[in-house]
């Protein structure tokens, strides 16, 4: 379980360094082109069942499930337990909104539509692929890591380790496809994590009576918890 206090801003900050370190690099092209076929100009595992109907339709559709019983936890629960699911919703839709809009506002354009791998748009001419929309299904899940450890739940680092390893999969799934370089689903990742740490310093408070409650994020409420359901 990650510590309480600022270690989530450092992961942020970590995150985006090595995002930024990894923009000066040839890696997202050098990655890119492991999966393209320079003599057809094409991706041939864009359309391949796997990453099409598993990996892009399937986990999208089980991440649906997975909002749709947090939803249905807000009215079954109530106390800490209802405010940390109500937290954990909000962020799902808040966050993959965000991602969405930033997205269609960009002008990054996705390597299969860009002229050097058989696309049709020349580099800076257009966009609408930056950040990664599909590792958002998987990066929005972070909200349960917020939920889970200001419940002061021990399992919270599991879900953070696990939500983790689905984002990066969903990323590499879309580089592989060529739908998007691996960094778009870096940059999602980090953009939600970021967005869910703001969220959750608004939305979980922090106990008045703990000395080192300024400026953490997030705080166990076992206490809270207990008293809800004694």
């Amino acid at each position: 379980m990650l510590q309480q206090g600022r270690s989530e801003w450092a992961i942020a900050g970590i995150w985006v360094s090595l995002l930024l370190i990894w923009k000066v690099t040839a890696f997202d092209t050098l990655i890119t082109g492991w999966f393209f076929d320079p003599v057809t100009m094409s991706f041939p595992q864009a359309r391949h069942w796997f990453w099409e109907s598993v990996m892009h339709d399937g986990v999208k559709d089980l991440v649906i499930v997975v909002a749709l019983a947090t939803l249905f936890g807000i009215f079954y629960f109530r106390g800490a337990y209802r405010r940390a699911l109500l937290f954990a919703f909000g962020s799902m839709i808040f966050t993959t909104t965000v991602v969405a809009i930033i997205k269609y506002q960009s002008n990054v354009a996705c390597p299969w539509d860009m002229a050097e791998y058989g696309g049709d748009v020349v580099a800076g001419a257009g966009g609408g692929c930056w950040p990664s929309g599909h590792a958002s299904t998987g990066y929005c899940l972070f909200a349960l890591f917020f939920a889970a450890r200001w419940l002061g739940k021990d399992y919270s680092g599991r879900i953070f380790a696990g939500v983790m390893m689905l984002g990066t999969l969903l990323s590499v799934s879309q580089t592989v496809r060529g739908a998007h370089f691996l960094s778009h689903g870096m940059w999602t990742g980090v953009i939600i994590w970021t967005l869910n740490c703001l969220m959750a310093r608004i939305w979980l408070p922090v106990s008045a009576d703990d000395p080192q409650a300024m400026g953490i994020v997030c705080q166990p409420a076992a206490a809270k918890v207990a008293a809800d359901y004694s």
